[in-house]
């Protein structure tokens, strides 16, 4: 069977564990608590959503396959996304899984290395003979892999990072992802009559596309801008990136940061540590407020 059928054939599949992690997303947003028979519950008792089958009893069957790639170095861990996924597949697994098949979730770390990372996706498909990539978070799996994927008809589903993960054919991308993300958080601050922008960012592969939309924003509403602030992480000197930003919007300013939720805080700390937490008008991405 050749990996292009193969992937034909994998649509019904992928239909399904979409769905399985649409309900996994809504449990988590909706506040919802599991219980030792796979069963979820939202905070009114109701039940929302049943893990696999919901029987209460492991699945034996034949093991299909999942896969997924994701980020973790210093400054950049989004090993969260796919522990949530596991997390999720443990609670199939133990409740019949899909049509009383567990799933194998074959997770695959990287360090933003080109060849390491097309290497992993080629593994993955090819060796490991994985039904699909699932809940995978890098900063360049999707521009590094992405034609690979559309070579091998291979449809991944992510927690999508760079823009390649939103404008390519064969990924979807089910978050809104920090482009997108920081321009919501620009908005709110032009919304709150900030006299001037500022964005800081990490120094990572795509890291200057995430910030690069508040410059947009802001010349759109006549606003004064004053620097894109990419800072190598982790970040080493948190109080000097602080007085950085603070200084160059000014008071009344705002400040619009990008970074992972470990990062983010300590920039944050050390502003309420100086003192500068009221001299501007904070907003960051999404997933530093999730934190």
């Amino acid at each position: 069977m050749t990996t292009t059928r193969v992937g034909q054939r994998r649509r019904p599949a992928l239909q399904v564990l979409a769905l399985s992690l649409a309900l996994t997303v809504l449990a988590a947003a909706c506040g919802a608590t599991g219980n030792a028979t796979g069963s979820s519950t939202s905070s009114n008792g109701k039940p929302i959503s049943t893990c696999g089958l919901g029987t209460g009893q492991k699945a034996t069957g034949q093991p299909i396959s999942l896969g997924a790639i994701v980020t973790h170095q210093p400054g950049t861990v989004f090993t969260g996304a796919t522990g949530i996924a596991q997390a999720y597949f443990n609670c199939v697994n133990d409740n019949g899984g899909i049509n009383g098949r567990p799933i194998r979730y074959l997770v695959e770390q990287e360090q933003t290395q080109p060849g390491q990372v097309q290497a992993l996706a080629r593994k993955l498909i090819e060796q490991d003979q994985v039904l699909a990539l699932v809940g995978s978070m890098s900063l360049t799996d999707c521009i590094l892999n992405h034609t690979y994927y559309e070579q091998k008809n291979f449809n991944v589903i992510v927690a999508g990072v760079p823009f390649d993960c939103f404008s390519t054919p064969n990924i979807a991308g089910v978050n809104m992802g920090p482009y997108y993300s920081t321009l919501g958080a620009t908005q709110y601050l032009i919304r709150q009559g900030v006299k001037t922008l500022v964005a800081a960012g990490a120094n990572v592969p795509g890291g200057d596309h995430d910030i690069s939309g508040v410059q947009s924003l802001a010349r759109q509403n006549g606003i004064p801008f004053k620097g894109n602030n990419l800072v190598n992480v982790p970040v080493q000197d948190a109080p000097t990136v602080a007085r950085t930003v603070v200084q160059a919007a000014g008071d009344g300013g705002g400040v619009v940061i990008s970074f992972t939720t470990a990062e983010g805080l300590k920039i944050l700390e050390a502003a309420e540590q100086l003192g500068l937490v009221d001299r501007v008008k904070w907003a960051c991405k999404s997933s530093l407020i999730r934190s």
